[in-house]
């Protein structure tokens, strides 16, 4: 993944991952990817792995979820838990990849090939392809991959947008939200910006640079372009202030809200432009 703070050798596009035995088990396009009965049997060995390590204890959720589980166990064997309990460890997984620095288990280090963050990515596709997903979690899926469309239409009434997703929480308001989005009603939302950071950045005064130092194109996340969009006119200060001009591209959403979830027909949608506009 994009932005792996530890990316592992096997990672090597002249590496085929039809046959290569790490890679494999997280190709989204083998047919064992989604399978219910090889998800459950690689998240035994994961875990079993990780119990008798225990290094992430103090990281994401999922680690003490897993660890408390495997102690109430008498032979602490993770073949033994539930697919109700392997979900609970899934849940707590919030994809920091934070478990991945430094872990000594991780493909190309060690035999065993332990990458957590693939593997519940891998949990959470298996879950949408089996169906197991509750009506409002598929609602909330689906609503959130659509980020781009949701922030245009958000941004372009930005007082009656934030009068929605700033009422108290578990008001009618927010439990009116919740039944078109699938969102908690207790969840604190951020604002919605009044101008989009792109339209900000075409319609502001041409700069003149005194000495340009060098070129860079802004990349606005989500939160960027239709939220928080001083930390882009602000970056951008600082960067015109040191000489470097600056342009905007036009890559949207990058695509996590699908991929997290498990919908990877949204993501694998996503994807080309995505590629296009980098390459460009």
């Amino acid at each position: 993944p994009i932005g792996d703070p530890n990316p592992d050798p096997t990672d090597d596009a002249t590496v085929d991952p039809s046959v290569d035995p790490v890679l494999g088990r997280y190709e989204p396009h083998s047919p064992d990817f989604a399978s219910e009965a090889a998800v459950r049997t690689e998240m035994s060995r994961v875990f079993g792995v990780c119990g008798d390590c225990r290094r992430c204890i103090d990281l994401c959720d999922s680690f003490p979820t897993l660890f408390d589980l495997l102690d109430s166990l008498d032979d602490g064997d993770p073949g033994r838990l539930t697919p109700e309990q392997q979900d609970r460890v899934v849940a707590g997984c919030h994809h920091c990849k934070m478990c991945v620095v430094g872990c000594p288990y991780s493909p190309g280090r060690h035999d065993d090939a332990v990458h957590v963050p693939r593997l519940m990515l891998r949990a959470e596709a298996m879950r949408t392809a089996a169906g197991h997903r509750r009506g409002r979690h598929r609602l909330h899926s689906r609503v959130a991959g659509r980020v781009d469309r949701i922030g245009r239409v958000a941004t372009s009434m930005p007082s009656v947008s934030n009068r929605l997703v700033r009422a108290p929480a578990d008001s009618i308001t927010r439990r009116v939200v919740r039944l078109f989005t699938g969102l908690s009603a207790r969840r604190a939302i951020p604002r919605v910006a009044s101008q989009r950071y792109s339209s900000f950045f075409g319609r502001r005064p041409k700069i003149r640079l005194r000495k340009r130092q060098a070129a860079v194109t802004i990349l606005p996340t989500c939160l960027v372009e239709y939220g928080r969009t001083t930390l882009g006119t602000d970056i951008v200060r600082v960067y015109e202030r040191n000489g470097i001009e600056c342009s905007v591209s036009g890559v949207g959403c990058c695509g996590a809200p699908s991929l997290h979830p498990g919908a990877l027909a949204g993501f694998r949608r996503a994807a080309p432009q995505h590629v296009r506009e980098l390459a460009a």
